[in-house]
């Protein structure tokens, strides 16, 4: 699905204040990884390092690191540093302990957690360090994942799946991004990209009260800042986590307002309804409002990019509903409308996996080959 912000601003008032891995070896000395986390300062450009290394390294590794640095937070906790205790300096032999804390086996990092929790002198420091330069690597991974998911401007359920391998602290971590971003987030709808990325990350019976509760309140803020996109995602959110009662109240609400004969209205009412659908990922119900969505387009005469997108999203919903050959004619439709302009980015293209199961089928690149005049990927 390609995405994008509606204009429909949400007018009625709703209650939303109420109701055992692989093991690895350790990371040589010069490991950006290693130095990250042991040396005893770092600048940015030196996380950052780390972040890309983890990212373009095995599964594996990542869910051995993050196993590690649960062990390394928890015997943090047993042991911090005194309030009023100055810094221990750390020698050579307790950062080789600290590397293979981190970045060991199993057997390794067991092995060194217990000698830095045996060591009162150099111990609590040893490991306040660890825990806190660990979590800044790691927020760094997810920050470069999403940013980069969200440039490709394409949204499609499992989107942020590969993130489970930074579990627990990745949903966790993305759901306080939901409520409020970090500095280094400017683009539009970063918060939105952390819900959905949650919702990805969560299956719906891991829900809770107090997550509930954080999505009635980003829901509430969302409200009073007509930032439309995110109070859908939240209210969607809320549905697959065990709450459907505003994404009712505001589903019934929108269809009311269709009872007029205004058609921006109409559009307005179909086009909040197909992303409502889409979100809830109930893709028949999205595909029949993004019909409904084109036809008023179409009428209405203009809005060529608007008409590529909405085509677009219907192609999508069919594909994903296993209506193939309805699929294609939308997808056509939204090549030819946005061939002009070049709405359909190759990048989105390749990376939305709504359309895996048309891009197996050869009617698909000849579609590309006549409308962007060259090949695309095979699909993975």
């Amino acid at each position: 699905m390609r995405h994008r912000y509606l204009s429909l601003v949400l007018a009625f008032a709703l209650p939303l204040t109420a109701q055992e891995p692989t093991p690895t070896k350790p990371a040589p000395a010069g490991d950006a990884l290693r130095r990250a986390l042991v040396e005893a300062t770092v600048d940015r450009t030196t996380i950052y390092t780390a972040a890309n290394q983890l990212l373009k390294g095995s599964a594996e590794a990542r869910v051995q690191l993050l196993t590690n640095l649960a062990a390394v937070s928890a015997a943090a906790a047993k042991t911090p540093p005194a309030a009023d205790a100055k810094p221990a300096e750390l020698g050579d032999d307790v950062r080789a302990l600290m590397a293979e804390a981190a970045v060991g086996n199993a057997e390794q990092s067991a092995a060194a957690l217990a000698k830095l929790a045996a060591d009162t002198a150099a111990g609590p420091t040893a490991l306040a360090q660890l825990d806190t330069r660990g979590k800044q690597v790691v927020d760094r991974c997810l920050l470069s994942f999403v940013r980069a998911k969200l440039a490709t401007n394409a949204v499609y359920a499992g989107q942020f799946a590969e993130l489970r391998d930074f579990e627990p602290l990745a949903s966790t971590t993305l759901l306080a991004w939901a409520k409020e971003a970090p500095k280094e987030a400017t683009q539009q709808g970063f918060r939105g990209a952390c819900l959905r990325a949650v919702r990805d990350l969560l299956p719906a019976d891991k829900g809770t009260d107090a997550m509930r509760q954080d999505l009635r309140n980003i829901a509430q803020q969302a409200q009073h800042t007509s930032d439309q996109n995110l109070f859908l995602t939240a209210i969607c959110a809320l549905h697959q986590f065990g709450d459907p009662s505003l994404f009712d109240q505001v589903r019934d609400g929108i269809q009311k307002q269709a009872e007029g004969d205004a058609p921006q209205q109409k559009l307005m009412v179909a086009s909040t309804l197909a992303d409502l659908h889409y979100q809830l990922r109930q893709y028949d119900k999205a595909a029949e409002h993004f019909r409904a969505a084109i036809d008023l387009l179409e009428k209405d005469g203009g809005n060529t990019e608007g008409l590529s997108t909405v085509c677009y999203n219907a192609a999508c919903s069919l594909a994903l509903a296993g209506k193939t050959d309805d699929a294609f004619a939308y997808l056509e439709k939204a090549l030819q409308h946005g061939q002009k302009g070049r709405q359909l980015s190759k990048a989105m293209l390749e990376e939305d996996h709504d359309t895996i199961s048309l891009k197996q089928d050869p009617r698909y690149q000849k579609l590309l080959e006549t409308y962007l005049g060259s090949r695309q990927p095979a699909a993975k």
